[in-house]
């Protein structure tokens, strides 16, 4: 039996219509989320990212990815120390002078790198 020449209309339609050459959607086309948009803007957050190597080689020294710079307010001869929160909310000490209040930072620390980048971003915000 043959198909009517409607039912033969709308086989060609509905094929035309599937057709895989459709362009994506924008929801398909949109770039990855950042995930530290909460954070970004607020004093003291840094990532990799604001770390790119240098001339010397000197890049982001830390295994965690981001985190925030502090000068916490301190006297005497701890006047001038700086600090690193990681996301998680564990803090270090980035010098000396903070190594009286805060763990050392070597434990996230890449093997051979030194923060002596992130102690010159940190002294920035004192």
């Amino acid at each position: 039996m043959r198909p009517s020449p409607a039912t033969a209309t709308e086989t060609v339609t509905a094929t035309i219509t599937a057709s895989p050459t459709s362009s994506p959607t924008p929801e398909e086309t949109q770039e990855p989320e950042d995930p530290y948009e909460d954070y970004r803007g607020e004093d003291g957050f840094v990532t990799r990212d604001d770390f790119p190597s240098n001339e010397y080689g000197l890049a982001w020294p830390l295994t965690v990815d981001a985190g925030f710079l502090a000068c916490p307010e301190s006297f005497g001869e701890d006047a001038g120390s700086v600090t690193f929160t990681t996301l998680d909310g564990e803090e270090y000490a980035l010098n000396g002078q903070a190594s009286h209040d805060y763990p050392n930072i070597r434990p996230i620390t890449k093997r051979g790198q030194i923060v002596l980048p992130l102690i010159d971003a940190a002294l920035e915000l004192c």
